[in-house]
Protein backbone atom coordinates (compact mmCIF):
# COMPACT_ATOMS: atom_id res chain seq x y z
CA UNK A 1 0.00 0.00 0.00
CA UNK A 2 1.29 3.47 -0.89
CA UNK A 3 1.36 6.39 1.51
CA UNK A 4 1.61 10.04 0.48
CA UNK A 5 3.58 12.22 2.85
CA UNK A 6 3.71 16.01 2.92
CA UNK A 7 7.17 17.42 2.28
CA UNK A 8 8.22 20.86 3.32
CA UNK A 9 8.87 23.72 0.96
CA UNK A 10 8.64 24.33 -2.75
CA UNK A 11 11.30 23.39 -5.25
CA UNK A 12 12.98 26.15 -7.22
CA UNK A 13 13.30 25.86 -10.96
CA UNK A 14 16.15 27.90 -12.37
CA UNK A 15 16.23 29.37 -15.84
CA UNK A 16 19.16 30.61 -17.89
CA UNK A 17 18.16 34.22 -17.26
CA UNK A 18 18.91 33.80 -13.53
CA UNK A 19 15.24 34.13 -12.76
CA UNK A 20 13.65 31.39 -10.74
CA UNK A 21 10.17 30.00 -10.76
CA UNK A 22 8.71 27.94 -7.96
CA UNK A 23 6.95 24.63 -8.40
CA UNK A 24 4.94 23.40 -5.46
CA UNK A 25 5.37 19.69 -4.91
CA UNK A 26 3.36 19.23 -1.73
CA UNK A 27 3.37 15.44 -1.68
CA UNK A 28 6.11 12.92 -2.18
CA UNK A 29 5.77 9.18 -2.68
CA UNK A 30 7.04 7.32 0.36
CA UNK A 31 6.89 3.53 0.15
CA UNK A 32 5.51 1.69 3.14
CA UNK A 33 6.60 -1.69 1.82
CA UNK A 34 9.24 -2.94 -0.56
CA UNK A 35 8.30 -1.89 -4.12
CA UNK A 36 7.52 -4.58 -6.66
CA UNK A 37 8.74 -4.78 -10.21
CA UNK A 38 6.10 -3.76 -12.76
CA UNK A 39 5.12 -6.35 -15.35
CA UNK A 40 5.02 -5.77 -19.12
CA UNK A 41 1.29 -4.99 -19.14
CA UNK A 42 1.63 -2.45 -16.33
CA UNK A 43 4.61 -0.84 -18.08
CA UNK A 44 2.74 -0.56 -21.38
CA UNK A 45 -0.17 1.13 -19.65
CA UNK A 46 2.11 3.54 -17.80
CA UNK A 47 4.15 4.41 -20.89
CA UNK A 48 0.96 5.50 -22.63
CA UNK A 49 0.67 8.25 -19.98
CA UNK A 50 4.33 9.31 -20.02
CA UNK A 51 5.02 11.01 -23.34
CA UNK A 52 8.50 10.38 -24.73
CA UNK A 53 9.49 7.96 -21.95
CA UNK A 54 10.56 4.52 -23.15
CA UNK A 55 12.01 1.37 -21.67
CA UNK A 56 15.68 1.05 -22.59
CA UNK A 57 17.84 -1.76 -21.20
CA UNK A 58 15.24 -2.48 -18.51
CA UNK A 59 15.11 1.14 -17.32
CA UNK A 60 12.58 3.91 -17.72
CA UNK A 61 14.36 6.28 -20.10
CA UNK A 62 13.96 9.87 -21.34
CA UNK A 63 16.19 12.49 -22.91
CA UNK A 64 15.57 16.23 -22.65
CA UNK A 65 16.89 19.08 -24.80
CA UNK A 66 17.15 22.56 -23.28
CA UNK A 67 18.11 25.99 -24.60
CA UNK A 68 21.61 25.88 -23.08
CA UNK A 69 23.85 24.35 -20.43
CA UNK A 70 22.65 26.58 -17.58
CA UNK A 71 19.02 25.66 -18.18
CA UNK A 72 19.88 21.95 -18.42
CA UNK A 73 21.92 22.11 -15.23
CA UNK A 74 19.18 24.08 -13.46
CA UNK A 75 16.73 21.33 -14.43
CA UNK A 76 19.09 18.70 -13.04
CA UNK A 77 19.29 20.64 -9.78
CA UNK A 78 15.50 20.71 -9.54
CA UNK A 79 15.33 16.97 -10.25
CA UNK A 80 18.00 16.31 -7.62
CA UNK A 81 15.86 18.07 -5.00
CA UNK A 82 12.76 16.10 -6.01
CA UNK A 83 14.69 12.82 -6.03
CA UNK A 84 16.21 13.51 -2.63
CA UNK A 85 12.77 14.32 -1.21
CA UNK A 86 11.59 10.79 -2.05
CA UNK A 87 14.98 9.11 -1.53
CA UNK A 88 14.95 7.66 -5.05
CA UNK A 89 17.69 8.81 -7.39
CA UNK A 90 18.09 8.72 -11.18
CA UNK A 91 20.98 7.50 -13.26
CA UNK A 92 21.72 10.43 -15.53
CA UNK A 93 24.17 12.33 -17.65
CA UNK A 94 24.45 15.82 -19.07
CA UNK A 95 26.10 17.05 -22.24
CA UNK A 96 25.80 20.81 -22.70
CA UNK A 97 22.03 21.24 -23.31
CA UNK A 98 21.02 17.57 -23.13
CA UNK A 99 20.01 15.55 -20.09
CA UNK A 100 19.63 11.77 -20.29
CA UNK A 101 17.70 10.10 -17.44
CA UNK A 102 17.30 6.42 -16.61
CA UNK A 103 15.11 5.25 -13.74
CA UNK A 104 15.18 1.82 -12.15
CA UNK A 105 14.85 0.35 -8.70
CA UNK A 106 18.02 -1.62 -8.07
CA UNK A 107 16.56 -3.50 -5.09
CA UNK A 108 14.08 -5.33 -7.34
CA UNK A 109 16.09 -5.29 -10.58
CA UNK A 110 13.61 -3.33 -12.65
CA UNK A 111 11.06 -0.57 -12.95
CA UNK A 112 8.69 0.03 -10.04
CA UNK A 113 6.04 2.55 -9.08
CA UNK A 114 8.84 4.58 -7.45
CA UNK A 115 10.36 5.13 -10.89
CA UNK A 116 7.00 6.03 -12.40
CA UNK A 117 6.24 8.61 -9.70
CA UNK A 118 9.69 10.15 -10.06
CA UNK A 119 9.26 10.26 -13.86
CA UNK A 120 5.98 12.14 -13.40
CA UNK A 121 7.67 14.63 -11.08
CA UNK A 122 10.50 15.07 -13.58
CA UNK A 123 7.98 15.73 -16.36
CA UNK A 124 6.35 18.44 -14.27
CA UNK A 125 9.73 20.08 -13.64
CA UNK A 126 10.72 19.84 -17.32
CA UNK A 127 7.44 21.33 -18.48
CA UNK A 128 8.62 24.70 -17.15
CA UNK A 129 12.03 24.70 -18.82
CA UNK A 130 11.98 22.89 -22.15
CA UNK A 131 12.75 24.82 -25.30
CA UNK A 132 9.63 25.42 -27.41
Amino acid sequence: MRKWTRISGPLAIFSSSNMSRILEMPYAFQPMTRPTKLNESELASILSTLAEWTVDDGKLHREYLFADFVTAFGFMTSVALAAQAVNHHPEWSNGWNRVRIDLTTDDVGGITQLDVELARSIEELARHQLTP
